[in-house]
């Protein structure tokens, strides 16, 4: 599990980057590293438009009672989103999409929205994934 990294409009550029660089040493693949860029270009953007807000981003968030970990659990406004990249070597057969239907519905039960790319579109369809990610976000912190 990394540090939170809690942000707000107050949040300085020296508090991001030391946050940044923990996230990314506990990033365990290119496309998990990739959909955290994601997840914090969309918060500073929506930040920048709702100051007053506040958005906790933890990786690899440990879902203790559920025997789960999340690549990512953002937090605002009461809400909880796990957003996951599954790539084929871990979700690529037919007992690993049944795992990860339970692993959603248990999640949803919990009170966290697990919202799933893969590895493949987070690489090869870069500007349609972080489209992706800003509107989950903007819809949990704007509405």
């Amino acid at each position: 599990m990394s540090e939170p990294l809690r942000m707000s409009g107050e949040t300085t550029i020296a508090e991001m980057a030391a946050a940044f660089r923990h996230i990314l040493r506990v990033c365990e693949s290119p496309p998990e590293h990739d959909l955290w860029l994601h997840i914090l270009d969309a918060a500073v953007l929506l930040l920048c438009v709702e100051p007053d807000r506040e958005i906790t981003i933890e990786a690899q968030y440990p879902v203790t009672r559920l025997g789960y970990r999340l690549d990512f659990l953002v937090t605002t406004r009461g809400r909880r989103l796990a957003f996951e990249c599954d790539g084929l070597a871990f979700h690529g057969d037919q007992a690993a999409f049944a795992r990860d239907r339970k692993r959603d519905r248990d999640l949803a039960a919990a009170g966290i929205e697990t919202f799933r790319f893969t590895a493949v579109e987070i690489i090869q369809s870069t500007d349609v994934t972080q489209r992706e990610v800003y509107g989950i976000l903007a819809k949990a912190l704007l509405s």
